[in-house]
């Protein structure tokens, strides 16, 4: 009985414990107007445009017109947040809200570290916020700030 539970395991037949589960990946997120309107031509653009009401329209092109104005580095950041999951999108912005009220010093030594961190890998990021010398400049508070917001420096 055992081997043919096991069997049936293996072979997917019956689900396992929940711990033992593949977790599903989320639902794609879905796009907001001013991302799908990016993507449009021009003339696609214009006319998706006029079927919205006035006021949205104002809030949507405000939106566009960032967008177009974004570096490839400020786009590569904006992808990565967005892959995120909600959860982690939120402690994000908490992270940069808190990041903002700090003083002037620590937040220049923190933008210090993040910047520290382009281009490297997420193991190599993990493996400098390891570091003694990361935790020795840093309060524990102000590691868990860079943790979260390295999630959004690009690779």
């Amino acid at each position: 009985m055992i081997r043919l539970l096991s069997f049936c395991l293996m072979l997917g037949l019956i689900p396992g414990p929940v711990w033992a589960q593949k977790r599903q990946p989320a639902p794609p997120r879905q796009e907001r107007p001013a991302e799908r309107l990016q993507k449009m031509s021009p003339k696609q653009r214009q006319k998706a445009l006029e079927k919205i009401p006035p006021e949205r329209r104002a809030a949507i092109e405000k939106r566009l017109e960032n967008l177009d104005r974004m570096s490839p580095e400020e786009r590569a950041r904006l992808a990565q947040f967005r892959s995120l999951s909600p959860e982690r999108q939120q402690a994000v912005r908490q992270a940069a809200r808190r990041l903002s009220a700090l003083p002037q010093d620590r937040q220049a030594a923190l933008k210090q570290e993040l910047s520290e961190m382009k281009g490297l890998t997420a193991e190599e990021r993990q493996a400098r916020m390891n570091s003694k010398e990361f935790k020795g400049r840093l309060a524990p508070g102000e590691r868990k700030l860079v943790k979260d917001l390295a999630e959004v420096v690009p690779d």
